[in-house]
């Protein structure tokens, strides 16, 4: 389990505004925004930041 003011961290790039031949990779890296953003809103009591 994640401690009390624990942080998240989470690696992404440049190459989600979109880049031919690569649609797959923006959309995984996309979503790993959008994941940290949802953590962040649902950890934010806990202390726990991005």
């Amino acid at each position: 389990m994640i401690e009390h003011g624990a942080r998240v961290v989470l690696i992404g790039s440049l190459t989600m505004t979109g880049v031919p031949g690569k649609s797959q990779y923006a959309a995984t890296k996309a979503a790993l925004l959008a994941l940290a953003r949802s953590w962040a809103a649902e950890l934010i009591d806990r202390g726990i930041t991005r």
